[in-house]
């Protein structure tokens, strides 16, 4: 009887050093910071690009030749040597080049510890009508009130990945953008010029939902111009009040559509 006491007591004493282990290793592992964390550009490493099956890796983080069009979805896939917030953007504008008018059109960030390989997605945006968006529902022909027509909130992008303010990973189960109902075409004056202007409530503005895109808005129009951006930190909404990333962690060079 002593001797399977003993049994016993010792294969409790093993279970409970198993456990503490356990225990143990998962205390020891480090989660992921909860807030932006700013790190220099040389932590972000191994980035390769992939857009429409092909992939391509920057050259002296120089996208000279990049090969994207509007309306194509671009991911960038890397690894990071330090504790970082990592984000890529895109942005839509009237003009080709680099302007200080052009507005976010979607965006996706993560902050993450040093180790692993991570993974961000964005879509280019582009003018007229995509995949599953009828242009006809969007038919502001009639004008008054705040129907007003042509205008800078006149389709963009349409049938395109609803981004509600996030990144197009999280909204799959949700309508395109500027497939439901027909607001998408609506111009009101009150919003004029664009997503430049000072407030923050309609389309390609830096508030959430119908500022980068959901279900009843597209982006804004334009002849489909657009600029990429990766970059260390956190997005730029306004480039004319928060400055532009050259110098300030920017990842990649000269990927638009210029």
């Amino acid at each position: 009887m002593d001797a399977v006491r003993t049994r016993v007591a010792r294969a409790a004493l093993g279970l409970a050093v198993a456990v503490a282990g356990v225990v143990a290793l998962g205390g020891s592992a480090s989660a992921a910071p909860t807030t932006p964390t700013v790190c220099a550009t040389s932590a972000v490493t191994n980035q390769v690009f992939t857009v429409n099956g092909n992939t391509y890796t920057p050259t002296q983080q120089e996208m000279l030749g990049f090969p994207a069009t509007g309306g194509d979805t671009v991911t960038v896939t890397f690894s990071l040597a330090t504790a970082c917030t990592v984000s890529l953007v895109s942005y839509s504008s009237t003009t080709p080049g680099f302007n200080l008018d052009q507005t976010l059109f979607q965006s996706q960030s993560i902050t993450q510890n040093a180790g692993g390989t991570y993974t961000l997605t964005v879509v280019l945006p582009s003018g007229g009508a995509g995949a599953g968006c009828s242009p006809n529902q969007h038919d502001n022909s009639n004008g008054g009130g705040a129907n007003q027509s042509p205008g800078p909130y006149d389709p963009s992008g349409c049938g395109l990945p609803s981004g509600n303010g996030k990144s197009t990973d999280n909204n799959s189960s949700k309508p395109c953008a500027g497939c439901v109902g027909n607001a998408d075409a609506k111009n009101p004056p009150g919003q004029y010029p664009n997503g430049s202007d000072p407030n923050a409530g309609y389309e390609c503005d830096r508030n959430q939902g119908v500022g980068q895109t959901n279900p009843a808005h597209s982006g804004c129009s334009g002849p489909g111009f657009w600029q990429l951006d990766f970059v260390t930190g956190m997005p730029i909404t306004n480039f004319n009040t928060q400055g532009t990333y050259d110098g300030a962690g920017r990842l990649i060079n000269y990927a638009n559509s210029a």
